[in-house]
């Protein structure tokens, strides 16, 4: 799906510096297409989805597994059902040996598309209330429309709120320390294209939630996934 959407960008735009990184793509010049995409992405123009999971494509013909989980990882937040994208995120994972993290129930959808199914399932109960004159239907209509108001709350805070920033790490391992400082202790070793939630941060060192832990990682080791 996604593939098919760049190609329409790559008709619809004429954009010369998209059609030579296809094209550097297809002729196996994986770095050089890198580039251009990577310069394409500086237009704000640019719909950032289909470059950035043609960026961890190059990034992963090239042997940059990491990178491209990073890149991948950027477009599905464009397009969190996008089969092909969550396809090459876990075939990646799984060459660098890592466990599928368990993704929560709110990135499946974006905020805005969470509030359309809560709305529309709310307004299909309030329809059938009206509409319906058995009494059966009409209750069941009704428990519908009271069953989605705290799923369509919890959409909305969903929508407005500031949700916490991820990150993947880059270097082939690193520790995630109890404390921020590089003579502390290490609670584990993550390794590369581990996906880490972001708690907290400070210029040299960020608090995240890793595998089952929380720990200090240096912020140096990770790249934040936006």
């Amino acid at each position: 799906m996604i593939s098919l959407l760049f190609g329409l960008v790559l008709w619809s735009c004429g954009d010369d510096l998209l059609a030579r990184a296809e094209q550097a793509y297809r002729d196996g010049r994986w770095a050089q297409a890198h580039s251009l995409y990577a310069t394409a992405l500086l237009d704000p123009a640019t719909p950032r989805g289909p470059v950035l999971f043609n960026l961890g494509n190059c990034a992963y013909r090239a042997g940059q597994v990491p990178e491209a989980i990073l890149s991948w990882r950027r477009a599905q937040l464009r397009a969190p059902r996008d089969a092909q994208i969550a396809f090459n995120i876990r075939r990646a994972e799984q060459e660098l040996g890592l466990a599928a993290p368990v993704r929560a129930w709110h990135e499946w959808a974006t905020p805005t598309e969470l509030l359309g199914i809560v709305i529309m399932l709310q307004l299909a109960g309030i329809l059938g209330f009206l509409a319906c004159r058995r009494r059966g239907l009409r209750a069941g209509a009704g428990l519908m429309v009271l069953a989605t108001v705290l799923p369509g709350v919890a959409a909305v805070s969903h929508a407005c709120a500031e949700q916490p920033a991820s990150a993947v790490v880059l270097p082939a391992r690193i520790p995630l320390r109890l404390e921020p400082h590089a003579e502390a202790g290490s609670l584990a070793t993550l390794p590369a294209g581990s996906l880490v939630r972001i708690v907290a941060m400070s210029e040299r060192w960020a608090l995240v939630d890793g595998p089952g832990l929380r720990g200090w990682i240096d912020r140096t080791g990770i790249a934040l996934v936006d």
